[in-house]
């Protein structure tokens, strides 16, 4: 792993600002978006093999730094929505005058990815290709944990008293682990430290918060509505998934590969939700590869 900038605000004077990494040279740029109760730090294992393109890495709103804000009142009630995602970040496109470069993400980093590109069309001849890995925004079901800390766990972990309880006796690590289990195929793969890193992170009530309102926001959220645009994402895509995936199943690659009019599948073997870490050489050939292939057309 290797350590990345200092986190920029795109606007400190604004309410939704996001906090991100911008590494590397101009030009060749790879903007990715991270997963579900994660942040860019996500990505410090794909960036020495990214080395020779410029690296634009947010933290999604209510994630990373980007937790640390006071949301409104709108905000409590709609939670932090996937289309509120995708206008910060198109903000964030716009104010580095991003042009012809990659935008990607991991699983609901993924589905934000799609979302800001069918969203604000404004934006559409800047991207060159877009990069999806095990991504959330088909028609699969919302995993039963998701739903949890944007119901009732959300809440409760909000109370000052109780999110300390869970801390003290470990309750909120023994979670943490089962999560990150869940994620990877093989537990060898698991970097040393990385759960305590979570957890550290955790230390930081705001973060529940943050996931509350951008899980909450997603349990009524029609995954319809990004699914019938699909085909009309004229640009390439390339879709990175593990075949052992236990978070969002394999057969989702192939379901967006069917309605993306140009997309390609690269298939990783014995990897779970988290190919980036897991599998991150092959994972960074794929990438590399794909660049290649939209520079020439």
């Amino acid at each position: 792993m290797i350590s990345i900038v200092s986190p920029q605000k795109t606007d400190s004077n604004n309410l939704y600002s996001l906090s991100f990494s911008d590494i590397g040279e101009e030009g060749k740029g790879i903007l990715l978006m991270h997963g579900l109760f994660d942040s860019k730090e996500t990505w410090n294992w794909l960036i020495p093999h990214l080395n020779s393109y410029r690296l634009i890495l947010p933290d999604l709103l209510g994630h990373g730094e980007s937790s640390k804000i006071l949301f409104s009142k709108t905000t409590h009630q709609t939670g932090l929505t996937p289309d509120l995602q995708s206008d910060c970040l198109k903000d964030l496109i716009v104010q580095l005058k991003l042009k012809n470069f990659i935008l990607g993400g991991s699983s609901y980093g993924g589905g934000i990815a799609l979302n800001t590109y069918l969203r604000h069309p404004e934006i559409r001849d800047q991207i060159k290709g877009i990069v999806i890995l095990a991504a959330a925004g088909h028609s699969q079901s919302i995993p039963p944990y998701v739903r949890r800390m944007g119901g009732w766990l959300g809440k409760i972990l909000q109370k000052p008293s109780i999110f300390r309880f869970c801390h003290k006796t470990g309750l909120l690590k023994r979670g943490v682990k089962r999560s990150v289990n869940r994620s990877f195929y093989d537990s060898r793969s698991i970097p040393d430290g990385f759960v305590n890193n979570i957890v550290k992170e955790l230390s930081d009530i705001r973060l529940i918060e943050g996931y509350h309102l951008a899980t909450r926001s997603l349990i009524n959220f029609d995954l319809n509505i990004v699914r019938k645009k699909l085909s009309s994402v004229a640009c390439p895509t390339l879709i990175i998934w593990g075949r052992q995936d236990q978070i969002i199943p394999a057969k989702s690659a192939i379901s967006f590969a069917n309605e993306l009019p140009n997309a390609k599948i690269e298939w990783l073997d014995s990897c779970g939700h988290a190919p980036h870490i897991e599998k991150a050489k092959q994972t960074s050939e794929y990438i590399k590869k794909f660049a290649l292939d939209c520079e020439k057309q």
